[in-house]
């Protein structure tokens, strides 16, 4: 997702690679629309719940996330255990008492830090930096497998309608261009007068 005033940064940057004239002409169409224009905004947006459907725009929810459940109202998500450490630490003052150095495959975290969290998180993230970068949970108590099969079945409606469509309307023309003929064939036998 990209804001108003990120347009000309996201724009220059991989993958586009846009020039300033090409840019100017994005930013008066985007000037148009309702976007979001300050950090203020993007701050006032609502949580997205736990338990909503994957924001469609940004793609696929990475999954094997963990959410914080020190708190209740603790919305924090992560993947990576430096930063549920480090979340702990600074946000919950939580020290879970590991030593610096190389550990054996993960035994301090299973047995302290795990304890503060909750695995198999599907998340997703609204901005790659700024306000509201944090990774958030989505589709809490959804089966995604079945929700993206849904989906397939309700693309695959909507194409078979299309096509059925189109085919009557195709039939329906040639019919039309029929009567048509036929009317030119009635009018050129009329005596003229």
């Amino acid at each position: 997702m990209v804001t108003c005033r990120r347009i000309q940064a996201h724009l220059r940057g991989k993958p586009h690679g846009l020039v300033k004239k090409e840019i100017d002409k994005v930013k008066l169409w985007a000037e148009a629309l309702d976007l979001v224009e300050s950090d203020e905004e993007i701050l006032a947006l609502p949580p997205i719940p736990d338990t909503s459907q994957p924001i469609e725009a940004l793609g696929k929810p990475s999954s094997g996330g963990f959410r914080c459940t020190f708190t209740t109202e603790c919305r924090t998500v992560s993947a990576d255990s430096r930063r549920r450490n480090e979340h702990l630490r600074k946000v919950h003052r939580v020290e879970l008492d590991l030593k610096p150095g190389p550990r054996k495959a993960g035994a301090a975290e299973v047995d302290a830090g795990l304890t503060y969290w909750r695995g198999g998180v599907f998340y997703q993230q609204l901005f790659a930096k700024g306000p509201r970068s944090e990774c958030f949970e989505v589709a809490r108590g959804h089966d995604l497998e079945s929700l993206d099969a849904e989906q397939v079945m309700a693309e695959l409606a909507v194409q078979q309608a299309t096509q059925a469509f189109q085919a009557k309307s195709k039939e329906a023309r040639k019919k039309e261009m029929e009567v048509i003929e036929e009317m030119g064939e009635h009018h050129s036998l009329a005596p003229s007068d």
